[in-house]
């Protein structure tokens, strides 16, 4: 537990240094909020597109795509066929034809947690 709130902390350290954030940013916030709120069982980088495969809870894989915007995931020519699910910062596409999780109310509240000493995972 120790050595997952370390690598935590450090990867916080990195993870503040830009904002608003860059993509490799939000996939460093992401892994931090993981490792803090247990969010996914596993969660794998794969290179190019799709960035990660998630599996859940559940045993269910995911393929997500991390972005700084949801809607930069039709910037960048992405096939939305490729891919289950958007992790971004900012929801800023109203008609994404793909489920978007937001990860910047969650970083907020792991901020606020932060001073008062919460570091946990959830069983």
């Amino acid at each position: 537990m120790r050595a997952r709130i370390r690598k935590a902390k450090m990867r916080e350290e990195v993870a503040l240094q830009t904002c608003p954030p860059q993509e490799v940013e939000v996939r460093d916030r992401l892994a931090i909020l993981n490792e803090v709120f247990g969010l996914y069982d596993t969660m794998v980088s794969v290179g190019e597109f799709p960035d990660l495969v998630i599996e859940t809870r559940t045993g269910e894989r995911l393929r997500a795509e991390v972005e700084t915007k949801s809607s930069h995931f039709r910037y960048h020519g992405h096939d939305p066929e490729g891919c289950d699910l958007v992790i971004c910062w900012e929801h800023d596409w109203a008609d994404c034809p793909l489920p978007v999780m937001t990860i910047a109310g969650l970083w907020s509240v792991y901020q606020e947690m932060k001073p008062l000493g919460f570091w946990f995972r959830p069983c």
